[in-house]
């Protein structure tokens, strides 16, 4: 009897051995499962921080980044001759010179009075005029306050600044030629155009650009 209960609880000790022994591999490979699965997961990547278009100050509120657009310059300034004024060229007919946006429209005038130029447009701004002619189109254009030509000369400029932009100038009201009154010279880059510049008391009264044959007045 004694002998049976030895051996028995010798085989009960050998099963539970074994199954010891066969349990622990199970554990192994588990465990080696486990950390392959964890291998092939991707590590959380930290997110890229996008070039910002604000930069924090010190206090970390976030301040604009300066911008490269250039400030709109200002439009440069009409300058009279040697085609005219801007856009605005001698020898256009009137939609051309409408079109431009420099003037009003054409009123038509006295043909008795102004046979050869029945038509005149006021400018845009502070004075000038546009004088039509049926022959030449736009035959004389007088700017409006402050316009120069491209030597720097303009109404208020004094006679010998003139004389320095223009030798040849002379007032033709007299005889023979004097200092004062109305002088035609020619228009640098036009041989076709003419200056009419007046005088008084020693400064530019009034300029225009013309045609050297218009036949609207004088």
């Amino acid at each position: 009897m004694k002998a049976f209960v030895a051996d028995s609880v010798t085989r009960t000790a050998r099963r539970r051995a074994l199954r010891q022994a066969l349990a622990l591999p199970l554990v192994v490979l588990a465990m080696a499962g486990l950390t392959a699965c964890n291998a092939g997961k991707a590590a959380p990547s930290h997110t890229a921080v996008p070039v910002a278009a604000h930069t924090a100050t010190a206090s970390g509120s976030p301040t604009a980044t300066p911008s490269n657009t250039a400030e709109p310059s200002d439009k440069p300034a009409l300058v009279l001759g040697p085609d005219g004024l801007g856009a605005l060229t001698l020898g256009m007919s009137k939609k051309q010179a409408e079109a431009t946006g420099m003037i009003s429209d054409f009123a038509n005038l006295d043909k008795q009075v102004f046979p050869g130029c029945p038509a005149r447009a006021e400018m845009k701004g502070e004075g000038g005029t546009v004088w039509w002619s049926t022959r030449l189109g736009v035959a004389a254009i007088v700017p409006p306050a402050g316009v120069k030509t491209a030597e720097g000369i303009g109404v208020g400029s004094s006679r010998a600044s003139v004389r320095q932009a223009y030798p040849s100038w002379r007032g033709i009201d007299g005889t023979p030629p004097t200092d004062e009154g109305r002088g035609l010279v020619p228009v640098p880059g036009n041989p076709d155009a003419v200056y009419r510049i007046e005088v008084q008391n020693g400064k530019v009264r009034s300029i225009t650009v013309q045609f050297d044959q218009q036949d609207c007045y004088e």
